[in-house]
């Protein structure tokens, strides 16, 4: 997969293990399962949220990217009592992609 096509979306998310967290919030057509790719497209003042359900001690690796350069994506994971256990805005100085 090339980097232009992992930025056909404003959103996708690489899923390369398992994680340890589900989104309790999400409806049933917003469950992923490992190794899936997701690619959204939102409005001014939208956001997207996905469920994964997993084992706990699972390990795991997301990858939000941007296509728009005025688009800040953000990453949290939470825990199923919507507890923020991570969040991510910008993995690195040179880039508004969380990681």
């Amino acid at each position: 997969m090339t980097a232009k096509q992992r930025t056909a979306a404003w959103l996708c998310i690489s899923l390369l293990l398992a994680t340890m967290w589900t989104s309790v919030h999400a409806q049933d057509e917003d469950l992923i399962v490992i190794g899936q790719s997701v690619m959204k497209t939102l409005a001014a003042g939208e956001s997207a949220t996905w469920r994964l359900p997993a084992r706990d001690g699972a390990m795991f690796s997301f990858i939000v990217e941007s296509i728009d350069g005025n688009l800040d994506p953000i990453i949290t994971i939470e825990d199923t009592n919507e507890n923020i256990l991570l969040r991510n805005d910008d993995y690195s100085s040179t880039s508004h992609d969380a990681a």
